[in-house]
């Protein structure tokens, strides 16, 4: 025996020292028969004896010539010994062992003593709990499921106390149902709801099936919470690309939701105090794991879920169907305190008008929704997005007479921004002058009442001018400027369009649109003066024409019957620019579509192939 040995045996009995000696020499065995001897003889088993015994095994340094590490096996052994010898847990004795492993950079072995060790001399109250959640966490991460189970039932017997969190460590990455009832046969408990959450979440990542763990939810009793709805509602809603969701997905989803609010009701009218045992139901913000309740936020269907609905119900244009359903929903949204964000609001107003009978009840739902009694000096329903949304489906409504949208109330929808504090730009206004553009259009296409219907259009364009004109807030920009000078051109109303352009090119503010749309004027107004008029005002200060503006001159001059006009300004005028604007087939296909109008097509063929013989070429080979 070495004079370490002797210097430490000194402090202990003969028996200590002796143990000691034992575990220097790692002699297990000896070790293991001088403590069953000493238990015999009614010695006495102290902490200390255990701490000498593994700092003895651990001390011989493994730069040794014949160093051999303790083995797992051996630790296992000596640890069972204690544990048959009576010897008490100590937290002392477990960090030596533990430590002397992690000093060998033997890990998993010292985890897996540390397990065997707490399960043979741990006792209730001796350990953390937090530290026995841990280890069952790592011990259902590096075991097969048999060993998980054992180790768990012994955890349990020191003072590991089930919880969400070693539920779900034991399930590890299995999302299998068979597994879930395994385990709750094990730890002799339910999965809670955000277990059940948790495993829908994993099978919607993987693109998989959710509807089994739902369905075994509802059937166990195990209370229903807003993810798990969310994630059975979604995947029948959301199809991949523009695939719409079928009627068929939509009643299941929707038969899913009404089942879900009907076991929120049962409570309320079962108990004579619904709140206390709805509240009995939510884990406090500050408790445990162990609670197996639904947190306050996911009592009730979550927002989401609700836009899932009622966007899909938008989607299907069965009006008759799903409208009261829609009703429904808005109403339940209110009841549970769900606030309505604005592409769901819109989705629901836009579904409501549509399902109106006239106009003015459209109206009166766009208000039921977006502006309902009690919200008064709330945050807006409806975002700038939003009300634009509104805006285009209420003046598309297929219940206005003639078509066309009536300015007031479609005002008074602006009014309601204004004073919601919405921002109010330019869009709000080009909707309605886009949808007088199109009616216009159609309009002068009629063979009834044509000029009846362009009559009444101009001057719903007018009033909404006047509108403009009487906003001091509001300042158009030239996107839509030129939304109104087409309009008013497509309606026939060309001085008015003249008057919107020479105010834009005074103030300079005009753009390449705003002279496309002007040239686009004064072809069909047949109106040659002011044609030349625009292009040598443009020549004049030097405006950067594009190759759409010069076409579009082009097409006026062609409309105008000027077509010798027009060959000059694509042979003389576009060629060689120094702006490197040039003639394309578009500007070659023009002078030949009016030429053949005129039977001149030979003649302006020759010129073609002449002056420009490469766009000429082109456009032949192609034809």
């Amino acid at each position: 025996m070495d004079m370490k040995s002797v210097t430490y045996a000194s402090k202990f009995s003969n028996w200590d020292a002796l143990v000691y000696a034992a575990a220097k020499r790692a002699d297990c065995n000896l070790v293991a028969q001088i403590l069953e001897f000493m238990h015999q003889m009614g010695r006495l088993s102290t902490p200390e004896t255990s701490l000498s015994i593994f700092e003895a095994l651990f001390s011989t340094k493994p730069s040794a010539r014949d160093y051999r590490p303790p083995s797992y096996a051996s630790v296992k052994f000596l640890i069972r010994t204690l544990n048959s010898c009576g010897f008490p847990y100590d937290s002392r004795t477990l960090l030596a062992i533990t430590n002397g492993f992690a000093s060998l950079h033997m890990d998993d072995e010292a985890k897996d003593a540390e397990v065997m060790y707490i399960t043979q001399l741990g006792r209730p109250g001796l350990i953390p709990p937090e530290r026995l959640v841990s280890i069952m966490v790592d011990v259902a991460r590096r075991s097969s499921r048999e060993d998980t189970a054992r180790i768990y039932k012994h955890l349990v017997r020191v003072g590991l106390t089930p919880s969400e969190t070693t539920f779900a460590a034991v399930l590890g990455d299995s999302d299998q149902l068979p597994h879930l009832k395994h385990w709750e046969r094990v730890l002799e408990r339910k999965a809670s709801p955000r277990i059940i959450a948790h495993l829908m979440e994993r099978r919607a990542k993987a693109n998989k099936s959710v509807v089994d763990l739902y369905e075994y939810a509802v059937s166990t009793g195990i209370p229903l919470s807003a993810p798990m709805l969310q994630l059975f509602v979604k995947p029948l809603l959301t199809l991949g690309g523009l695939e719409k969701p079928t009627e068929r997905s939509i009643d299941k989803a929707l038969d899913c939701y009404h089942n879900f609010v009907a076991r929120l009701d049962s409570v309320k009218e079962t108990s004579p105090s619904a709140t206390q045992e709805l509240d009995a139901t939510r884990p406090t913000e500050d408790s445990e794991d162990t609670s197996e309740g639904v947190k306050e936020k996911d009592l009730y269907p979550h927002r989401a879920t609700y836009q899932l609905l009622l966007r899909a119900m938008t989607s299907t244009g069965n009006v008759p169907k799903y409208l009261p359903i829609a009703v429904s929903l808005v109403a339940d949204m209110r009841r549970f305190n769900v606030q309505l964000d604005s592409p769901s609001a819109a989705s629901v107003i836009i579904l409501l008008m549509h399902a109106s009978p006239t106009p003015e009840e459209a109206f009166r739902m766009y208000r039921l929704i977006a502006l309902p009694e009690g919200t008064s000096g709330k945050e807006p329903i409806l975002n700038e997005e939003g009300y634009v949304g509104i805006l285009d489906a209420f003046c598309t409504l297929p219940s206005w007479p003639n078509n066309i949208p009536s300015v007031d109330l479609y005002f008074n929808i602006i009014g309601d921004m204004r004073k919601l504090g919405i921002p109010l730009g330019p869009k709000a206004y080009t909707v309605i002058l886009a949808q007088m553009a199109r009616l216009a259009t159609a309009a002068a296409h009629r063979t009834d009442n044509a000029a009846e219907a362009r009559e009444a259009i101009a001057k719903a364009i007018t009033r909404i001018h006047n509108h403009l004109n009487l906003n001091p807030s509001f300042t158009p920009d030239t996107a839509l400027w030129n939304q109104l000078m087409d309009a008013y051109q497509r309606a026939g109303c060309f001085a008015e369009a003249c008057r919107i352009w020479q105010t834009l090119f005074a103030s300079v503010r005009f753009n390449r649109a705003s002279v496309s749309i002007i040239l686009d004027a004064c072809a069909y107004a047949r109106a040659y003066d002011m044609a030349v008029r625009v292009y040598g005002a443009l020549l004049e200060v030097e405006f950067p024409m594009n190759a759409k503006n010069w076409n579009t001159y082009l097409e006026c001059l062609c409309r105008l019957g000027r077509l010798d006009e027009a060959m000059k300004v694509l042979c003389l005028e576009m060629t060689g620019r120094s702006d490197g604007v040039e003639p394309d087939t578009e500007s070659v296909r023009i002078l030949l579509k009016f030429a053949a109008r005129e039977n001149r097509e030979g003649e302006v063929r020759g010129r073609l192939k002449r002056f420009l013989p490469k766009l000429y070429h082109a456009v032949i080979g192609t034809s």
